[in-house]
């Protein structure tokens, strides 16, 4: 499990970066308004949602296979 804090809010047009607090990774949540726009072959291949839990405003948390098969 590798924890993330919140890098940058733009609440106009719905997003946020998040920082890895031990690395360089980021993560990029955004709101699409449009179905149509996942159907990409690129896109679909980058979606991460299930694999991130909210811990709270301002903390996200990526699970790792392991962590995964452990949820209830």
């Amino acid at each position: 499990m590798r924890r993330y804090v919140n890098y940058y809010r733009n609440q106009p047009y719905l997003y946020s970066v998040f920082r890895a607090e031990e690395g360089e990774d980021y993560i990029l949540v955004a709101v699409v308004p449009g179905v149509g726009w996942w159907e990409a072959p690129k896109y679909q291949s980058r979606r991460i949602e299930g694999q991130i839990r909210n811990v709270d405003r301002d903390h996200i948390v990526w699970l790792d296979e392991i962590d995964k098969k452990q949820e209830p």
